[in-house]
């Protein structure tokens, strides 16, 4: 583009330049002329105080330009600009979602092998020091020798707490099997009766396999307080361009996200790796919960 073009004008100077094609003495005005433009006008399109594009409008030699040219295609560029704008917020915001929830699980992950590899370790160490111990007791000190079986059984329950802790931490079911054999272990520790429809023919990145068996994990959850269920389907795919969850009980229905339930959280969470989650609960016909995530999706809003 010629430094002499209207562009080029409106880059300098920040503000709308209108020109006659006559004028552009670099090799955009002469095609200009041998197109039949007479005016060229171009506008600036400023988006947080800066210099996002121009916009060029090319007026023929046989139509007059109108008088106030400037003035009506101002206003369609500040629509633009605040749509523009608007845009950049929600990817920002989705950008920032993500990067929250992408820290919080690596401090997840962080903190569960630091328990696994400090306390719990230290744990099992006491545990063998008091078994010793406990068989050093000479006879005739039965006394001691219970003092030392109760704290021996209850380090066993301290270590079985912390090991619950750190699987809450992260699902450790996703590090070996993957999401498939996730939902099977939930499903079966699960009261309720669940059908299932599984097919997940690989391991996708880990922000969408944790999201998504924490989805499931809080469903399951609630059908279990709030949903009266005598069944829980759950649909499981994935393919080269999305995974795709749905869950649905036969239960009261009336689910809604704002009451607290944990689904509003969920929604947030599936939408910082891209995804989408919606929710169907008439009252009486049960919930269905539907859920579908970018199968390239890493919790980077540069993918999602």
């Amino acid at each position: 583009m010629g430094e002499d073009s209207s562009s080029a004008a409106v880059r300098r100077s920040g503000r709308p330049a209108r020109l006659p094609a006559v004028t552009i003495t670099s090799e955009i005005g002469g095609w200009l002329q041998a197109q039949g433009i007479g005016q060229v006008l171009a506008c600036p399109l400023t988006v947080d105080g800066r210099l996002w594009g121009v916009m060029v409008l090319e007026f023929l030699i046989s139509r007059p330009v109108p008088a106030d040219i400037e003035s009506r295609v101002d206003e369609f560029v500040q629509l633009a600009a605040c749509t523009i704008a608007q845009a950049e917020g929600r990817a920002e915001l989705i950008a920032s979602r993500a990067r929250l929830v992408m820290a919080a699980d690596e401090a997840r992950h962080r903190i569960e092998r630091d328990m696994h590899d400090g306390a719990q370790q230290r744990l099992i160490s006491l545990g063998l020091i008091l078994q010793t111990a406990r068989a050093s007791v000479p006879p005739g000190m039965e006394i001691l020798s219970r003092q030392l079986a109760q704290a021996t059984e209850e380090l066993s329950l301290v270590q079985a707490q912390i090991q619950d802790l750190s699987h809450g931490l992260h699902p450790s079911v996703l590090n070996g099997g993957g999401l498939g054999a996730a939902v099977k272990t939930l499903t079966r520790r699960f009261p309720v009766p669940a059908a299932l429809d599984i097919d997940v023919g690989r391991r996708l990145p880990d922000p969408i396999e944790v999201t998504a068996y924490y989805v499931m994990s809080e469903a399951l959850a609630n059908v279990l307080k709030h949903a009266s269920a005598s069944l829980v389907r759950i649909t499981l795919n994935s393919n080269d361009e999305s995974l795709d969850l749905t869950i649905h009980d036969d239960g009261v229905g009336g689910a809604d996200p704002r009451d607290g339930s944990g689904l509003a959280g969920l929604m947030d969470r599936v939408a910082a790796v891209g995804g989408t989650m919606c929710i169907t609960s008439p009252t009486g016909a049960g919930t269905s919960l539907r859920v579908q995530i970018p199968a390239g999706s890493d919790g980077d809003v540069s993918t999602a």
